[in-house]
């Protein structure tokens, strides 16, 4: 069950993030060491995305990671996570061998059976995630620089404060960019949180007693989701069934009747190690029922 859980958390941060599979980067320098603690930095690849506590939330212990630089890995750059610290926004790594590591390396998963290569790490195989699909020109191979419908809807990378407002024009662009109707939110927590706050604000109420301490927010015909995963200051409004779609070669691991019976033990621990194969991919259909914001203002 564990297991399955482990798949579900790897699959739900691809869903935000580049097909690179770069997790974050590091500000560490090291020189020959064996054993270092990373300083997170840089969340999926994007300078300043993500403070300690959402970049930290990516790992685990035991998790393996691999350091990337110019598209190769860094000599001997594969190890364990031996500790997490939220707080400080680390990862502690007890690498193959020595590591010489630089500021500005990627850091991206490692766990594989083939462990030593860059075969063995996640470089170039997640699937396209959101963050790709607005920021990057080319996904699935067709370019918005030469096909000016394959284009998101809409976006603003210096947002501040969401509003119902903002909200209408990112509904406007999908339905005349994208020929779609709007009926998903995806944001961050921090920005659901300013955004009731500011609509609480302007609220109007007979009695102070009457004020929900804990309100929401909603617009006809939206559903609104977060996640402590969704990416800091990021809102994304898309038409679901237009923008994207997700299919699998094998249905998904039935929770309650796994598709295993035996493993390998684990040598000095008390588990079992077997495979799991769950081929997936996000599918992009129509860029233009998606609208994204950035740097938007959170509480």
């Amino acid at each position: 069950m564990t297991a399955l859980e482990a798949i579900s958390n790897t699959v739900a941060w691809q869903f935000y993030g580049f097909s690179t599979g770069v997790a974050c980067q590091t500000t560490s320098v090291g020189a020959g060491v064996t054993t270092q603690t990373l300083v997170l930095a840089n969340g999926f690849g994007i300078a300043g995305l993500g403070g300690a506590g959402y970049l930290a939330s990516m790992f685990t212990i035991y998790d393996r990671v691999a350091l990337i630089r110019a598209g190769a890995l860094v000599p001997n750059a594969i190890g364990q996570i031996t500790a997490v610290d939220s707080t400080a926004g680390t990862i502690s790594v007890s690498w193959l061998g020595a590591v010489t590591s630089a500021a500005g390396d990627n850091i991206v998963f490692a766990n594989s059976v083939e462990n030593t290569t860059i075969a063995g790490t996640d470089y170039n195989l997640a699937p396209v995630g959101l963050l790709e699909a607005v920021t990057s020109a080319s996904v699935h191979g067709l370019s918005s620089a030469t096909n000016g419908a394959w284009a998101t809807a809409s976006a603003n990378t210096t947002a501040g404060r969401f509003s119902g407002l903002k909200l209408r024009r990112m509904r406007q662009a999908i339905t005349n960019k994208g020929g779609a109707k709007a009926d998903l939110v995806i944001w961050s927590q921090g920005v659901e949180n300013d955004t009731i706050e500011a609509e609480k604000a302007s609220a109007r109420f007979s009695s102070t007693f009457g004020m929900e301490m804990e309100g929401s927010v909603k617009a006809k015909g939206i559903t609104f989701f977060s996640s402590q995963k969704v990416p800091p200051g990021y809102v994304f409004v898309m038409d679901k069934s237009e923008a994207m779609g997700k299919f699998t070669l094998l249905p998904k691991p039935n929770s309650g009747t796994p598709p295993w019976t035996d493993g390998d033990k684990m040598e000095n621990r008390n588990a079992l190690q077997f495979s799991i194969d769950f081929p997936y991919a996000y599918v992009y259909k129509n860029r233009g029922a998606i609208a994204y914001q950035s740097n938007a203002t959170e509480q």
